[in-house]
């Protein structure tokens, strides 16, 4: 597969997606790009501690669980989905945060009946150089990621987010990051406030430290699950759309970019993509890449997500289709 290829599967179902739907589509995905396999499989999927199962914010874990039956039926020794400790809050129980992340959002079930390891990516770490870094010059990044003998899968959820605008594979690998400088958002405005006594930066700022991580912390492979996806602020506030796509590749940058445009949003006009394309990361416009299609392709002006920006108002600048009735009111929101 080719940087710049991208793989979208989309096989609609006249239901709503449940466990074995997801699984098969994991599967099948797996069996469409035929990824060389090594000693060790690593898949790292999008969990939050407000996410469950079926809360549309998070990977889904049986998407997962049918990658892991593909991968051990080609032989691979060892298969681990690792995530990264949020720091949440303190605990006043054995349980770390991530052990109850894994519980709550049907990981620990999962990984318990296909027999996998659960793993925490903060566990090993070092500091990596960020040659051309805008933001920052080092990252403490987890060193599963920079194995040789790991295949690394970056596996997010299709969402959008408030600061963002699409959260999927770039922004998955702040998991990656050891706390606390993996909480992005919370730097980028620091800094803008420092710097200039407003928040007038924080997006470019944002779009600098997420493009300074993807420039050293590359996958070999990225799917975005969209079988179910979320929009709004992709958190609290937001609708799930049930949508039967994935797209996939070898370039964070450009299945995102694709990824967003297929969303409905214009690409270039998402500031981490567009620093990314600038950096000369990845391609970000639709018509310079390379599409194979499986199954149907979605609707022409996109598949209906919308966003909740971080300052709670509507940027029609952002969607292929500018003219879009906007769902959701301007009004003070929760995450």
């Amino acid at each position: 597969m080719e940087d710049s290829e991208v793989l979208v599967y989309r096989r609609p179902k006249p239901w709503e997606p449940v466990r074995g739907d997801f699984e098969e589509v994991g599967y099948e995905v797996l069996e469409e790009l035929r990824p060389e396999p090594r000693e060790v499989v690593l898949v790292k999927p999008n969990v939050i501690p407000q996410g469950t199962e079926d809360s549309g914010m998070i990977t889904h874990p049986w998407f997962v669980a049918g990658m892991v039956e593909y991968f051990r039926e080609v032989g691979v020794g060892e298969v681990l989905v690792g995530e990264g400790g949020w720091d949440w809050k303190k605990r006043r129980t054995p349980k770390s945060d991530l052990e109850e992340i894994w519980e709550r959002s049907g990981y620990l079930e999962m990984a318990n009946f296909m027999g996998i390891k659960l793993i925490d990516l903060q566990e090993e770490w070092e500091v990596v150089g960020i040659p051309g870094g805008k933001f920052t010059k080092t990252l403490t990044i987890s060193r599963w990621i920079r194995r040789d003998d790991v295949l690394f899968l970056d596996v997010p959820k299709m969402k959008t987010h408030n600061l963002a605008v699409t959260t999927l594979c770039s922004k998955n690998l702040m998991g990656t990051v050891l706390c606390p400088e993996r909480h992005f958002c919370t730097r980028a405005r620091a800094r803008s406030l420092a710097e200039f006594g407003s928040v007038e930066m924080y997006e470019t700022y944002f779009a600098e430290l997420l493009t300074d991580l993807v420039s050293v912390a590359r996958p070999d492979l990225c799917v975005v699950e969209g079988v179910v996806g979320r929009d709004g602020t992709a958190f609290h506030r937001g609708e799930n759309l049930t949508t039967w796509t994935v797209v996939a590749g070898r370039n964070p940058t450009t299945v995102d970019a694709y990824a967003s445009y297929l969303m409905g949003f214009e690409p270039r006009a998402i500031p981490y993509l567009r620093e990314a394309a600038g950096r000369g990361l990845g391609k970000v416009d639709p018509e310079g890449m390379k599409v194979r299609w499986v199954g149907e392709p979605p609707p022409p002006e996109g598949m209906g997500f919308q966003v909740i920006s971080w300052d709670g108002r509507n940027h029609p600048e952002l969607y292929r289709n500018r003219d879009i009735s906007w769902k959701y009111p301007e009004s003070e929101f929760r995450r």
